[in-house]
């Protein structure tokens, strides 16, 4: 009995090991289970893709090349399109179709982590990058809208840069596929460049056409982040950085130790300063880890985290471009959805530099990984469940905008959350 008692938690986690993929794509359906349920268009998605396109006021080809936020969705622009001229003027559907197919390529890039043996050698740490994808905190209101579809394509982009192109079949038109829709979004070109810059799979002989459009890109769009920032954001830019910085150690430590779920209830009881202490204990932590870390030039360990520090930047002040406060930004309360992508990104880093400690592990190594381990955890279990974006008033909302379209395509109006706490979103037809 007591042999059989010691081979339970081993068949245990053999047994978790074996059916790990199935575990993870069980607990994402699950997670995802009220964007099917009860499907509805969010706000920007409504007023910025869909609406434009149902008001037939800017042409196509204009919108492809139009901005928001500082930024080109041209992907997004085509997705809308195609499910608009799939549906026709039967609109009923089009809010589940959205969100299956933004829930599919979010999915897809998990799955890209899987194969990127150069990045992450252990299967182990693939695996778990895999999850964290799906489960990430802070994934709320991201998960299943085209505006933020770009930050799942992001992350998809830097697995790309674990792929061995030579020894996979499919290797080469899925990165081109994958490259070339995530630099639709164009923030992603400036990131393109790094992955292929640093890979050791690409030879950079058959990618110096691709290389030479995405730095076009990005200095094209870096002259339109001048010019918009120019005018938004007075502050010098060590301010901007020293701002952004103090605002990301508590977003990133406290999103991933309670989840934006758990920080919100949690934050009535605390002051900013608290926060920020809160917030830099994961992050000494995994300072800690990086330090111990044997350093091997294919981790990429410093690439990683000054790329994380780049998204940081370009997100909380070139796209945003507003008057940045440390004040503002420590409450910057529904920014969470902006941090998925560095939440993932520090986890990447957390895996490895894990996977480059040394053989013989000391007490502080372990004490510091178990207890990361378990901060990650908190944060995903505490965001794991996600809000019902809909209610029963933008629900019927939409049948009637889809009927009335349906019926003649004038005078039709359709609400759209977060109507209620953000404005009156919607799509109006006249």
């Amino acid at each position: 009995m007591s042999v059989t008692k010691l081979n339970c938690p081993a068949k245990f986690f053999t047994l978790i090991s074996k059916y790990y993929f199935l575990i993870i794509s069980t607990a994402y359906l699950l997670r995802v289970l009220p964007l099917f349920i009860h499907p509805t268009l969010w706000a920007e998605d409504a007023t910025v893709f869909y609406g434009p396109l149902l008001k037939h006021q800017i042409s196509f080809h204009e919108l492809l090349f139009s901005t928001y936020a500082g930024q080109r969705f041209t992907l997004q622009f085509i997705i809308a399109k195609v499910l608009l001229t799939i549906l026709g003027s039967k609109l009923l559907y089009l809010p589940i179709l959205s969100t299956l197919v933004c829930i599919a390529l979010t999915y897809a890039m998990g799955l890209i982590w899987l194969r990127s043996d150069f990045l992450v050698k252990s299967r182990t740490g693939r695996r778990a990058i895999f999850g964290y994808i799906l489960l990430a905190p802070s994934a709320w209101e991201g998960l299943g809208n085209l505006t933020n579809l770009h930050g799942y394509l992001l992350l998809g982009l830097f697995g790309l840069a674990g792929w061995n192109m030579s020894k996979d079949k499919f290797g080469i038109p899925i990165f081109l596929l994958v490259s070339g829709f995530s630099v639709m979004t164009s923030i992603n070109g400036l990131f393109l460049l790094g992955v292929i810059a640093v890979s050791a799979h690409f030879n950079k002989k058959n990618f110096w056409i691709p290389f030479i459009g995405v730095a076009a890109l990005v200095a094209f769009q870096a002259i339109g982040w001048l010019i918009r920032t120019g005018g938004l954001a007075p502050e010098s830019i060590k301010t901007q950085i020293a701002n952004s910085s103090i605002a990301s150690i508590k977003r990133i430590g406290a999103g991933m130790i309670v989840g934006q779920n758990g920080e919100s209830y949690v934050a009535q009881f605390m002051n900013n300063q608290r926060w920020l202490f809160i917030g830099s204990i994961p992050i000494f932590f995994l300072c800690i880890l990086i330090k111990k870390a044997k350093s091997r030039e294919s981790s990429l360990v410093p690439f990683f985290f000054i790329l994380t520090a780049l998204i940081l930047y370009f997100i909380l002040v070139l796209c945003v471009s507003r008057p940045i406060g440390i004040s503002h930004l420590t409450e910057f309360g529904s920014a969470g959805r902006y941090f998925v992508i560095v939440h993932t990104l520090v986890f990447v880093l957390f895996v490895l530099a894990v996977e480059n400690l040394p053989n013989e592990k000391t007490l502080v190594t372990k004490i510091t990984t178990v207890a990361l381990i378990f901060m990650i955890l908190l944060g995903v279990a505490s965001d794991f469940r996600l809000k019902d974006k809909s209610n029963s008033m933008t629900r019927s909302s939409w049948l009637a905008f889809s009927r009335c379209y349906e019926a003649s395509g004038k005078n039709c109006r359709a609400l759209v959350p977060p109507g209620q706490s953000w404005g009156n979103w919607g799509i109006s037809l006249n």
